[in-house]
């Protein structure tokens, strides 16, 4: 039962219910690192989606050569197959609920959620 946290603000974190509506799990984390100008750039995209009871996992690499030449669009690019990914995920959903749980919140990684 403790795969599906929720929380609650009043009461802490608690266990969510069954919802028959919510077949979608997805786990994501971005490792990044420290360009020469000290920013961090993502360089990992990591995705494990739990789809009616199959885990399937999603791994998104910046593209080296690509961002020796073109920071921004190597950068964009990797979003983008991130996106699709997601994307083809919630097409397979059939408008069930998906959950989106990014871990690893410290730093860097909490900036893209904002």
């Amino acid at each position: 039962m403790t795969d599906q946290i929720k929380i609650n603000k009043k009461f802490g974190i608690y266990p969510l219910k069954e919802d028959k509506n919510t077949n979608y799990i997805i786990s994501l984390d971005i490792e990044t690192f420290s360009d020469h100008n000290s920013v961090q750039i993502p360089m990992v995209i990591c995705l494990a989606a739990k789809i009616k009871g199959e885990v399937k996992t999603y791994t998104k690499i910046l593209n080296k050569d690509l961002y020796i030449k073109d920071k921004d669009a190597a950068i964009k690019n990797l979003w983008d197959d991130v996106i699709s990914d997601l994307k083809l995920i919630s097409i397979e959903s059939k408008n069930k609920k998906i959950i989106i749980m990014v871990h690893n919140l410290g730093g860097f990684d909490g900036l893209f959620i904002i």
